[in-house]
């Protein structure tokens, strides 16, 4: 994969801060470091700090790793922590070439979505996205004024012949440029639930060589998948270099945190690398030594016990919503289980302007749901879906949320 026809004109030009390179001799006792801004840890107001795990365990932080966890440290990452999650990886994806790659901490997936296509598009670029997106993409895409080439999903995610079927309509008959880089939510996607088969996904990647796409997995659904087995990650099918994949903890473990990475062919982790040096500088030192302390304090056994909770816990509410979703809602409209997430994705039937519906259902009944239109990569055009969540209220009060909502979408019509 010849990454120079990927940049964007700004992306080549990114370079590492000299200054900032510094920082990856920080720790180490035999430099007589005399190069940065770096404040004297002696001046910190902290000494220690504890904090107790939801099993009674306890993780603690000594005066020194005090002063580490609070002291600058490399942007591309704590050494340590880039170590693991590296092993993380290769454990669940295990990708060809793995050498060829690098990974990059950043503030949550977003930012590293963010920080992807800032690295690719450029103002009038076409991008592949099917017809419904994440939200937090759309205001990352809406900057740079991009044409969306876009293809049907249904209950097993990408339709294969659908985005080869736009591609050939984009590049054969209208003879334009075929687009740099397919955006995916592969599991459990944000806001449908549905989650791409892994047959599905190996044709994708025939597509994207094809056509010489990248693409962007956004897998912070991973973990989050109720089906018996994982499906194989585009990472780990991507023998030529194309994928990037960006991952969090905020759904398995807190959003709060703002901890995730990246993992993409090296030459794209030195522009990332660039860019946070330019930005952020870096991820927050002492949430990375934190989540290196959890990991390492939990072991594999204790994260994937940690895994499974999260799973359990999800799945049983979605379960309970569909029985909410059934009882309240049928006839009314129409849904596919979703196979992973924290979402349902619900058309109401003979009801188009869903964002009055919404404004009715939270005024008139204390019931917050979401419109689909902001979903939409043409928001002129209303589907009449809403996204409900369970991953907060209780089944019992999802249900009474149901039944308010039936009443309201029956008052609209």
């Amino acid at each position: 994969m010849d990454w120079n026809l990927i940049f964007n004109e700004s992306a080549k030009r990114r370079h590492l801060s000299p200054l900032r390179e510094a920082a990856s001799f920080i720790d180490r006792d035999d430099v007589l470091n005399m190069t940065g801004g770096v404040p004297n840890s002696s001046l910190f107001p902290f000494e220690t700090a504890s904090f107790t795990l939801s099993d009674g365990s306890c993780i603690n932080f000594t005066p020194v790793e005090m002063k580490r966890a609070l002291q600058y440290n490399m942007s591309l990452g704590l050494s340590d922590f880039l170590k693991l999650l590296t092993t993380l990886v290769i454990k669940y994806h295990n990708p060809p070439n793995m050498e060829t790659r690098d990974l990059c901490v950043i503030n949550g997936a977003q930012e590293g979505i963010s920080k992807c296509f800032d690295l690719i598009v450029s103002e009038g670029d076409s991008v592949l996205v099917p017809k419904s997106v994440y939200t937090g993409v759309l205001s990352i895409l809406e900057v740079y004024k991009l044409n969306y080439v876009t293809f049907e999903e249904d209950e097993n995610g990408i339709i294969p012949q659908s985005l080869s079927n736009a591609l050939y309509r984009w590049t054969k008959e209208s003879n334009k440029p075929a687009p740099k880089v397919l955006y995916t939510i592969p599991n459990a996607c944000n806001p449908t639930g549905t989650s791409t088969s892994g047959d599905r996904r190996k044709e994708i990647y025939k597509i994207a060589q094809e056509y010489n796409f990248v693409i962007i997995e956004d897998d912070a659904y991973f973990f989050l998948n109720f089906e018996e087995k994982f499906e194989p990650s585009f990472l780990s099918m991507d023998t030529d270099g194309r994928v990037l994949h960006v991952d969090s903890f905020s759904k398995i473990i807190a959003p709060g945190l703002r901890l995730g990475y990246v993992c993409a062919p090296r030459d794209v982790i030195y522009r990332i690398n660039a860019f946070v040096q330019s930005t952020i500088q870096q991820v927050s030192t002492f949430t990375q030594m934190l989540m290196y302390k959890l990991l390492t304090t939990w072991n594999e056994k204790g994260f994937d016990n940690q895994i499974k909770r999260v799973r359990d816990f999800y799945k049983h509410q979605r379960d309970c919503t569909l029985i909410s979703v059934e009882k309240w809602l049928n006839g009314l409209a129409e849904w596919n289980v979703p196979k992973g997430g924290m979402f349902v994705w619900i058309k109401i039937l003979g009801i188009h302007d869903v964002d009055r519906l919404c404004k009715n259902a939270l005024t008139d009944f204390n019931v917050g749901v979401l419109s689909g239109r902001i979903f939409m990569t043409n928001a002129a055009k209303n589907p009449g879906f809403i996204r409900i969540s369970f991953a907060t209220l209780t089944p019992q009060r999802i249900d009474e949320a149901l039944e308010k909502l039936a009443i309201a979408i029956r008052e609209e019509k």
